[in-house]
């Protein structure tokens, strides 16, 4: 049995019987007008958008008293104690802070096994009702093993319930469902193109319950749950994707399904990721976007106010219509955190510094002895390619750098170990070679080239995608050099500080990138291979 936390967190207790008191908010008003629905809403908290006299028509279907109570929008999350490795961050208040907002008069219920913490929760909290759940762990004698199956039973039986909008904890809102209450349950087609119509084409991958709309007791819901009798962990999306075009093409008076430019367009590949969390780019058809959170977590992991405002991509010119009224504890709490972030990786890199982790200074990599081919390379690359200005991302202690001939090139190098940056300061800084302690990526110079020479290597696999990403923004060029032995170990996730051998081009980074120069080094078992990769940038 659910347990209903009082609104705002205070104290629970437990209701016997189902639903939930489903309230239209005092300071919206319901008015009919010749048989249509209008809804004329005030404004309300943390909109970003004036919403005072906003008229909002429902389609003729959606008269009947049934309406009101569908204004729901409900969250599932906290079904694992380890939150399965993503705590509850920027993206996930906006998942529920941007549905508020754009659907004013919903009631928004957040189910958890496991509440989540921090301060974006803490932010949220009070504009919600906390439901405490129980996860299943069987449905209908079936073994539910995955949290994600698990979050799946739920929100079917939540959404019978209530009634309302399902939005996955990956989603974010950018216009009112109000429109689409129709009186049937509402489904998304999820698809590797756009402008896809029919659920059945060959080009859909299925019907996605990450958004879902019903009226309560939903009977096509019904005979879905009523499905998981035949469920089988083993198919992972057998029974949240695939099964629903079953069902669909079964019972099509039921269900009203959307184009994937609905509720799940961009799709879930690198190029979709890529449109939203790096290109400039729009989705005006989308009433909510699915984030994708296990594949993109190297982006919304990273995401916070000052990223946001800053960085002009299509996710956050979506979220910046919702942070003004949270802006002061949004930047406080950005602060706070990317304080801790680089405190904590740059304690990692001063901790090996300091032990000579790397048999002294930046490691064998960077003696003068190890680097002539990569030398030589480089100061043909200079010169051929008329780079005026550089970054040095992770310069290192310079211990071959030095040796390139840097006339007429403005270069500056970043390090995150202040030590580092001090030595090189003394002893090498020009009035165009500057050195600098890291802080954030976003504030780097635009210039001709970014040289990355056996850093990434070092660092976690979504440090690496992200960092990847923002530096292509910086440069028409980049230079990324790391070992590429052993194999066994490529592109394998570690912690920062740690080491495995790194290419771009191949997954889970798959950045378009041409090995322009590769070399041994060292000898005997020791012996390995390191190759520089040609990246091009998106400045020109």
């Amino acid at each position: 049995m659910a347990r209903v936390a009082s609104r705002g967190g205070g104290n629970g207790r437990y209701r016997p019987h189902w639903p939930l008191p489903l309230m239209i908010k005092p300071w919206a008003a319901i008015a009919c007008d010749g048989g249509r629905r209008i809804v004329r809403s005030s404004g309300r908290r943390g909109t970003g958008i004036r919403l005072s006299d906003r008229r909002l028509t429902i389609c003729h279907e959606c008269i009947s008293d049934w309406v009101i109570k569908m204004k729901n929008l409900i969250f599932v999350t906290g079904l694992a104690a380890d939150f399965g490795g993503k705590p509850f961050n920027f993206a996930h208040y906006m998942a529920i802070h941007s549905a508020m907002a754009v659907n004013p008069g919903f009631n928004t219920l957040v189910y958890y096994q496991y509440e989540p913490t921090g301060p974006y929760w803490d932010l949220i909290k009070p504009f919600v009702t906390t439901v405490e759940t129980t996860a299943p762990s069987e449905i209908f004698g079936n073994p539910v093993t995955h949290f994600a199956h698990k979050a799946d039973v739920i929100r079917l039986q939540a959404l019978i319930e209530h009634g309302g909008v399902y939005l996955d904890m990956d989603t974010i809102c950018q216009r009112s469902f109000e429109p689409i209450l129709c009186g049937k349950t509402v489904l998304g087609i999820e698809s590797a193109q756009p402008g896809i119509a029919q659920w059945d084409s060959n080009a859909a991958i299925g019907l996605c319950n990450a958004t879902m709309i019903a009226p309560p007791g939903a009977e096509f819901l019904k005979i879905w749950l009523d499905q998981y009798r035949s469920f089988d962990g083993t198919k992972w999306n057998e029974h949240s994707v695939i099964l629903p075009v079953r069902l669909a093409r079964q019972y099509p008076d039921l269900v009203r399904v959307e184009p994937p430019e609905s509720f799940f367009w961009p799709t879930c590949n690198e190029d979709g990721l890529k449109s939203l969390f790096v290109d400039d780019g729009a989705f005006p058809h989308a009433y909510s976007i699915h984030l994708w959170e296990s594949l993109s977590w190297r982006y919304l992991s990273q995401l916070d106010y000052d990223q946001v405002t800053r960085i002009d991509t299509a996710y956050n010119r979506i979220a910046r219509r919702f942070i003004h009224d949270d802006a002061e504890h949004l930047q406080a709490i950005a602060a706070a955190e990317r304080t801790a972030r680089l405190r904590q990786s740059r304690a990692t890199f001063e901790s090996i510094y300091a032990n000579n982790v790397w048999g002294g200074g930046s490691g064998s990599g960077s003696k003068p002895e190890t680097t002539e081919d990569y030398r030589r390379f480089l100061q043909s690359f200079l010169r051929d390619n008329a780079i005026r200005s550089v970054i040095d991302f992770g310069c290192g202690d310079w211990g071959f750098t030095h040796l390139i001939d840097w006339s007429g090139i403005e270069y500056h190098g970043y390090d995150l170990v202040t030590s580092v940056i001090d030595a090189n300061n003394q002893r090498y800084s020009t009035p165009d070679i500057h050195f600098n302690l890291f802080e954030d990526v976003s504030k780097l110079p635009q210039v001709d080239l970014v040289i990355c020479k056996d850093v990434f290597q070092h660092l976690s696999n979504d440090k690496v995608a992200y960092f990847l990403d923002h530096l292509r923004s910086k440069a028409r060029l980049l230079l990324v050099t790391n070992d590429l032995e052993p194999a066994r170990d490529l592109n394998q996730d570690i912690d920062d500080g740690g080491w495995r051998a790194l290419r771009p081009d191949q997954a889970p980074f798959n950045v378009p990138s041409v090995i322009v120069l590769s070399w041994e080094i060292g000898a005997g078992q020791g012996a390995h291979r390191k190759a520089t990769f040609l990246i091009s940038g998106s400045t020109t």
